[in-house]
């Protein structure tokens, strides 16, 4: 359904090495308890202290999806520096209101 279609979409918009997720998935995650509680893994840290989020790319078109997404890339402390060039926001974005408009624009 929709929710597999934006899933793909966002994951379609990521790099090699990178995890990519929207704005509501980030929110989520943000909000479920484990992500602020130290954890016997990560040595008495939480998610939150080991995890950078970094926005990746506003605006973006996803073939299917009502909404311009936000997205947002998640990495380890350690990855921080990596850099991930960020998507073409309009790939796809006239080819699609074409075919809405019949052909006509």
């Amino acid at each position: 359904g929709p929710d597999i279609n934006l899933s793909a979409r966002v994951e379609s918009s990521s790099m090699g090495g990178q995890v990519c997720v929207n704005a509501v998935t980030l929110e989520t995650l943000r909000q479920h308890p484990d992500f602020s509680k130290p954890q016997e893994t990560l040595e008495g840290k939480s998610l939150q202290d080991e995890l950078v989020v970094k926005l990746f790319a506003t605006g973006v078109y996803m073939k299917g999806v009502e909404q311009l997404q936000t997205l947002y890339s998640i990495c380890p402390t350690k990855l921080a520096a990596r850099h991930f060039e960020s998507p073409d926001i309009a790939e796809g974005a006239e080819d699609e209101e074409k075919e809405k408009d019949g052909g006509n624009s």
